[in-house]
């Protein structure tokens, strides 16, 4: 008995079925493919925007999609400090701009992100001297901070109002702010408090004589 096999083409409907197929199967891997690489968005914040010489910055890392992450930070001389963790700190050693930049990577490196800040960096002290009225001043004096002793007072040879730093006074300094300052007269043991309102740049002059 013979057996006779026929071959029969695919239609051409069918053909195009498989194409559309494979078509939509190769979108569904090519989107799943870069929804595993996002395009990263940079961003950071800092702690302030401004920062006295010899203080520290702490940059938080407020990225998006990122995986990889270099920091380039570049002083006031163009010297720079380098980073490549998530979040990053700095010294700020000298008065001036600080230029921060951060460029984030995806997870293949080939999407990439940038972010730029600017900081600056100056003195921010201000300053008080506590000093006797001359030589109709005898007594010594000491200046406290709650119950910390900060310096000493004593008679001065001359009259007038000196400048913040003269000797025989006692120059207090800190940040802009507020702070409450005790000086008790050593011979008598009397006391007086001060409230001084610092103000960053400015020397300002508070005369004892009690």
């Amino acid at each position: 008995m013979l057996i006779y096999c026929k071959i029969v083409p695919l239609s051409q409907n069918h053909t195009s079925l498989k194409t559309r197929l494979f078509a939509l199967v190769a979108l569904f891997f090519t989107l799943a493919l870069l929804s595993c690489h996002k395009k990263p968005n940079a961003s950071f914040s800092t702690d302030k925007d401004v920062y006295a010489p010899g203080g520290r910055v702490y940059l938080t890392n407020r990225s998006t999609d990122g995986f990889y992450y270099t920091w380039i930070v570049k002083g006031p001389n163009q010297e720079e400090i380098r980073g490549s963790k998530k979040d990053f700190s700095f010294d700020v050693k000298q008065a001036g701009n600080y230029v921060i930049s951060l460029t984030v990577y995806s997870e293949n490196g080939k999407q990439v992100s940038h972010s730029t800040k600017t900081i600056e960096s100056k003195d921010l002290n201000g300053s008080v001297i506590f000093y006797t009225t001359g030589s109709t001043s005898t007594y010594y004096y000491s200046v406290y901070a709650g119950s910390n002793v900060l310096g000493y007072v004593s008679p001065r040879s001359s009259g007038g109002v000196p400048s913040c730093g003269a000797l025989n006074c006692y120059t207090y300094s800190n940040v802009a702010g507020t702070y409450v300052l005790t000086v008790i007269n050593s011979y008598f043991g009397a006391s007086q408090t001060y409230t001084v309102n610092i103000m960053t740049g400015v020397c300002q002059k508070q005369a004892v004589n009690f």
